[in-house]
């Protein structure tokens, strides 16, 4: 595994994987964010990295100028590899912060508000829409963010109509949403 693009361009993560984890492969994650790259721009953005695993798609977001990381995983052999990689890209304590904590715990007690949500869960739970429901109801995501939702290709979702689906993405046996909370003007 290794950065694809960006100021952190070709480095090399982790390939100590704890058992059980199933990090996006390279080529989902150069594919991920040519689409990503297409509808925003990096500069600034706030990313949540749920589900982390090795941290790769929160790296990889900062890697192309996102302000900042937040990584929620509950594993602790899998928060010591992203400790690993963040440590070997020098990235500054600034930049990010890794919670260990039950995803779904994690967005329940959330105040933050984030331009990307990347939600990776194991493809054994059904997330989905307990997912959908908190944030749209603790307002997780900012304006116009983007949520990418990875699943097993062999299921399907129904998008909230509070939501719009961008596109979905089929890579190999896995499934990636593109979801956005289209931005509602405000009356004064």
């Amino acid at each position: 595994m290794r950065i694809i693009s960006g100021k952190y361009k070709s480095r090399l993560l982790s390939q100590n994987l704890p058992d059980g984890i199933r990090p996006t492969t390279d080529i989902a994650r150069e594919s991920i964010f040519n689409i990503l790259n297409n509808l925003m721009n990096f500069d600034q953005a706030r990313v949540l990295d749920l589900f982390a695993g090795t941290g790769a798609l929160g790296l990889e977001a900062l890697s192309r100028g996102a302000k900042s990381a937040h990584f929620v995983e509950k594993s602790i052999k899998s928060i010591q590899v992203i400790k690993k990689n963040i440590e070997s890209l020098s990235i500054s304590k600034d930049e990010y912060l890794i919670f260990k904590s039950d995803a779904q715990k994690y967005l329940e007690d959330c105040n933050e508000q984030y331009d990307v949500i990347f939600a990776d869960p194991p493809y054994s739970i059904t997330f989905f829409d307990n997912f959908i429901d908190i944030v749209k109801k603790n307002q997780l995501l900012a304006d116009d963010g983007i949520i990418i939702f990875e699943m097993s290709s062999q299921r399907n979702v129904n998008i909230d109509d509070n939501f719009e689906l961008i596109k979905i993405k089929e890579i190999g046996a896995t499934k990636f949403y593109f979801i956005k909370v289209p931005h509602i003007k405000k009356i004064p």
